[in-house]
Order: structure tokens, then C-alpha cells, then sequence
């Protein structure tokens, strides 16, 4: 008995070896082979396991693999952070995504935390005024095939490029490198033209976009590795963020617990705005909890209120922000460069030159290079 059951587990593991020798005998020689290669290593990708490169996914599918590699997952730290601070709850329009109320996107939380993030907006699927995807249907379709043109908008969004994609983000006489696009929706080209920008999407040789094909396994393969490069670029774990208050001796520096590895990017450190502003406020004037703001459905912001009626309101992806006053935002102010977003988490970029200011009270002080020390001080609200 226990040599059939040595040999019925050999017999298994064989077979199992089998399939993954041939899922990559499928993909060998194939364009995407190298993307595949340097997904497939992840758990998130065991959705391609087994497939071939011309296979596709079901939409539902890739927008949760792309949560998982994005680092947007329900239940997960930042997810339930942004989830108290919404200051507006997920709520569906009538009949919008009337085809989700039993699917398991939505009763699992994937829907409601891509929502959260920006990924999905109920807007592009119907609605008052729906845009960008243009689909004036009120359906989600999770189980048809994932187009393209979902893969480069929900990739973007996933980077926190939510609000670098308005018609004053594209300057004005730009043209598309596809030759295709002529039909795209305003907001959708915008999409196109930033991840153009980043390197994060390519065409066809005939000089097409084919932004409404479906999408194939090798090009998701292909889209996601980019995105992780982009997401990650300069990500370096021993930088090191000390903040100390205005007109306090160089002896008040503390060293900040950061969410997450910051990142080193032509002369900026992003580092988590949350862990800044809660040690600057909780901390070091002990204001109480710093009440924070997420409103990436109604206007892609980060907000902050600190006190007498007063705040931030700050739009992803791009390198502006205003100040609010008792009668809404009063002063546009302005970034030395756009917001990232990394795994979930919104980063700010604080350049390294001494003296320039990142943020509304927030200045850079000093940067040493050697020991990679990044020394910020803050005024009081």
C-alpha cells in the first residue's frame, strides 16, 4: 500500500512538471519570454501558469492580478487605513456595475478596494457621464475577455498617475506615435499619451495602438513587468528620512518608521507622505492624530486636515496641490515633481537639494549622500 501511494505521489509531481515544462516550452522563443520569465517568479502570476502567450484573460482575472501586483489587495495595512479615512464611502450609482452584485469581485472586496485606489471609476462604465473606456452600458462584463485599452488605464492608475491624465497634462499640439487613435475618447488619449510617456506601453510595427483588441497573455505579461519597473525604479531600503521640527536643534532629528522602502529618483526621495505628517503632528507637536483624506473616486486626492479649519488637498499624479481654507481650496500650490504611487502607498517627492520645500511647511535640510540620510524639518500648523 505504501508503494502505490509513493508512486501515485510521483506520479503527481511528474505530471506537475510536465505542465510547467510545457507551459514554458510555450512561451519559448515567443517576444514576451522575457517578461514572462520575470513575472512567473511571483504567486500573483500563477494565473499564467500553464497558458500560452497568445491565450487571454477574463477581465475580472487581470484586474485582480494586477491588484496583487500592485500591492492593492483588500485586507491589506494601507487598504484598511485608506478605508477609515475615505471621506467618501464606495457607493454605486444605481445600476452601475449591475452585473456585479453576486460576482466575486465584488463580495471578496477586489471591486470596492481598485475603487478605492482610482483603478476602477464607475464613471468610465456609465453613469451621470461616463468616460475615458466609454462603456455607456452600466455593465462591467467581468468575465468577457480584458481589452488593452483596460490594461493601459488600469496600469496607470495602479502608478498613481490618476490625476496626471486631464487635458492640461498633454501639451497642447501633441500627437500620438500611433496612427489609430483619432477615434480615442479626450481622457483616454491623456492616458495614452502618459503611459507613452513612461515607457509603459508600445504598438504594433504598423504604427497602431489596437487599443480595443482584446488583450493577449504575452502583452499583459509584458505590460505588468514594466509597470513593476516603473513602480520600483530607484527603491533602495537603506535611505533613511529624519524629520525634526523648525527652530529645533539638530539633536531633535527622529528617524522615521517608513511603511515602505523609499525611492531615489533623479534627485528626489519619495517616502511615504502618512509617515511624515503623522510623526510631524501626533509626535513631535502632539496635535493629536492627523485626520487624513482619501477621495480617489470623486477628485484623485490625498487630503489632509490639521486643525482650525485647514487642510491639503493633493492630486495624484500630478506636481500641484492647494491649500483649503474655511471656504474650500484657496491657494494652488506646486510640487518639484508628480506623486508615485507604490504598492498602495502614496509617496512624496522631497527633492535633496537643501532649502527647497516639498510640501506646505515641510523643508529640506540637509542630504547625505554617503550615508543616504534625508533630514527634513516641519513647521507647526
Amino acid at each position: 500500500m505504501k508503494k502505490i501511494l509513493l508512486l501515485s505521489m510521483v506520479s503527481v509531481v511528474l505530471s506537475f512538471n510536465t505542465l510547467n515544462a510545457a507551459a514554458a516550452d510555450n512561451w519559448h522563443g515567443n517576444w514576451a519570454e522575457p517578461y514572462y520569465n520575470a513575472i512567473i517568479k511571483y504567486d500573483w502570476a500563477n494565473i499564467f501558469e500553464n497558458t500560452s502567450p497568445d491565450d487571454t484573460l477574463k477581465k475580472a482575472d487581470f484586474l485582480v492580478t494586477l491588484q496583487k501586483a500592485a500591492g492593492c489587495v483588500p485586507g491589506s495595512e494601507i487598504a484598511n487605513f485608506q478605508k477609515e479615512v475615505r471621506e467618501y464611502p464606495v457607493v454605486f450609482e444605481e445600476d452601475i456595475f449591475r452585473d456585479l452584485d453576486n460576482h466575486w469581485i465584488k463580495t471578496e472586496g477586489w471591486l470596492d478596494a481598485a475603487i478605492n485606489w482610482g483603478i476602477i471609476k464607475t464613471r468610465d462604465y456609465g453613469g451621470k457621464n461616463y468616460e475615458t473606456l466609454n462603456y455607456p452600458d452600466n455593465n462591467f462584463i467581468p468575465d468577457e475577455p480584458v481589452t488593452r485599452k483596460e490594461c493601459f488605464v488600469w496600469i496607470l492608475r495602479a502608478l498613481g498617475m490618476t490625476g496626471a491624465t486631464s487635458s492640461s497634462y498633454m501639451p497642447s499640439g501633441t500627437l500620438l506615435p500611433y496612427s489609430d487613435c483619432s477615434d480615442a475618447s479626450g481622457p483616454l488619449i491623456n492616458h495614452f499619451y502618459v503611459s507613452d510617456q513612461l515607457g509603459q506601453i508600445e504598438g504594433y510595427p504598423d504604427g497602431t495602438l489596437k487599443y480595443n483588441n482584446i488583450a493577449t497573455n504575452a502583452e499583459m505579461a509584458a505590460l505588468l513587468d514594466r509597470m513593476l519597473r516603473v513602480m520600483h525604479k530607484g527603491e533602495d531600503a537603506a535611505v533613511k528620512v529624519c524629520l525634526k521640527g523648525a527652530g529645533q536643534a539638530d539633536t531633535g532629528y527622529r528617524e522615521l518608521a517608513l511603511n515602505r522602502p523609499a525611492l531615489i529618483d533623479n534627485g528626489f526621495v519619495y517616502a511615504p507622505v502618512r509617515n511624515i505628517y503623522e510623526t510631524a503632528y501626533n509626535d513631535i507637536y502632539s496635535h493629536g492624530r492627523l485626520q487624513f483624506r482619501w477621495q480617489s473616486e470623486h477628485i484623485e486626492a490625498l487630503g489632509f486636515q490639521y486643525g482650525n479649519g485647514k487642510g491639503m488637498s493633493c492630486r495624484m499624479g500630478v506636481a500641484r496641490y492647494g491649500l483649503e481654507g474655511h471656504m474650500g481650496v484657496y491657494d494652488e500650490m506646486f510640487l518639484d515633481a508628480p506623486w508615485k504611487l507604490v504598492n498602495g502607498e502614496a509617496m512624496l517627492p522631497i527633492s535633496i537639494q537643501a532649502g527647497s520645500e516639498p510640501l506646505y511647511k515641510l523643508k529640506t535640510d540637509s542630504w547625505d549622500a554617503s550615508a543616504k540620510k534625508l533630514y527634513l524639518s516641519i513647521s507647526a500648523p
